[in-house]
């Protein structure tokens, strides 16, 4: 018996036709892969287990309190995602793991030397970028893992807190945040492969922690194109030459998430309204949860945004549809929508908490758990 964990083992799956083990602590969260020694019986028994690791860097283990130190840092949105095949996509440390659950089958892909702390995935689902506390962003292929490029500014500091895909998967904007200040980077391509990415705009963004960041809708004549936002604050930039200029700032508006509905912006606050934004004006404040509107993302339906064990669809009217309750006293740290084959509706609502990824059907209503202990 192995004792290498720091606490209890959260789960143990077997892997590679039976010849590695891999298991997941409670406590420490780390992942660790065991090479097995076992006889030509026991292996040709194991022979037809499907679960597989596939990875472009070998890993051994991934530690919260190994890794050189480096894992001590923590995520700060604890992201859960879909990717365009559906399978469940999160970090854990400075690693990618996507969880296929048809095929039962997990794959893991190592594009960061440090500790992940933001991610995203684009409209398209394409596209995930991904950002560790070293400050730099890796944006890669979805359906392969391959890294399609690497994105890094010096003057940036503190690691990676937000990125954010424009909808038509051109421009991405990275947030860091450091003891002093905020610095926004917009990235862009202009072929959409983003093998020619490169820095289209640099700003300091303030001393005030960012909480979530937008672009403004692709398709309507703003005179902003992006939105930040934070405690006691909403901030408008517009572009300008490839320079970003700080257009707007509302002061006394602790807003904690943002996204881009119809032609308006929508931001959730901790007072537990929802803020219609009309260019950079107010236009609609509706009541939306009793606690913080902790996260909101567009759907094909108008809006989900989610609250402290509470997630509600609204229309694009912003008329409630549905609310659904997540048995869980941890904060949900993500959303993300799956939706049918056309594009036209939401068909399950996936939802990230600390130790747990949960998963909605729109069309039962029902709350299953898709991952048990969701590991940083």
């Amino acid at each position: 018996e192995y004792s290498a964990h720091l606490g209890p083992i959260a789960m143990a799956r077997w892997a590679l036709g039976g010849s590695h083990l891999i298991t997941t602590g409670e406590t420490d969260n780390a992942v660790m892969i065991w090479k097995c020694n076992v006889d030509d019986a026991i292996q040709q028994a194991t022979s037809g287990i499907n679960d597989s690791i596939h990875n472009d860097k070998q890993i051994s283990i991934v530690s919260d309190h190994e890794n050189n130190g480096i894992g001590t840092a923590r995520l700060g949105s604890q992201p859960a995602v879909y990717d365009s095949l559906e399978r469940i996509v999160y970090p854990s440390s400075n690693a990618i793991i996507s969880f296929d659950r048809t095929k039962n089958q997990t794959a893991t892909f190592q594009h960061h030397d440090m500790s992940i702390s933001a991610m995203c995935v684009s409209k398209s689902r394409r596209l995930i970028a991904s950002g560790d506390v070293d400050c730099n962003t890796v944006i890669w292929d979805s359906q392969n893992g391959l890294a399609l490029a690497s994105l890094s500014e010096s003057r940036q500091r503190g690691g990676i807190s937000i990125l954010s895909f424009l909808s038509d998967d051109t421009r991405l904007v990275s947030i860091s945040t450091s003891e002093k200040r905020n610095t926004i980077c917009i990235w862009t391509t202009l072929t959409g492969e983003w093998s020619d990415a490169y820095l289209h705009a640099f700003t300091l963004g303030g001393i005030e922690k960012a909480a979530a960041a937008c672009f403004a809708p692709v398709d309507t004549q703003s005179s902003y194109s992006l939105v930040t936002s934070g405690r006691n604050y909403v901030s408008f930039w517009s572009d300008e030459q490839s320079n970003l200029v700080l257009s707007h700032r509302l002061i006394n508006e602790n807003v904690v998430s943002i996204a881009a509905l119809n032609e308006t912006i929508v931001t959730g606050t901790s007072a537990g309204l929802l803020l219609v934004w009309r260019d950079k004006d107010i236009v609609d404040k509706i009541h939306a949860h009793n606690r913080a509107v902790l996260q909101l993302i567009t759907c094909p339906d108008g809006l989900v945004s989610a609250s402290e064990g509470i997630v509600t669809l609204w229309s694009r009217a912003l008329q409630r549809i549905a609310s659904y309750e997540v048995a869980t006293t941890q904060t949900i740290c993500s959303l993300d929508i799956c939706t049918n084959k056309s594009r036209e509706a939401t068909m399950k609502i996936l939802v990230g908490t600390e130790s747990t990824i949960y998963e909605i059907s729109v069309v039962t209503g029902r709350v299953t758990v898709a991952l048990i202990k969701y590991i940083e």
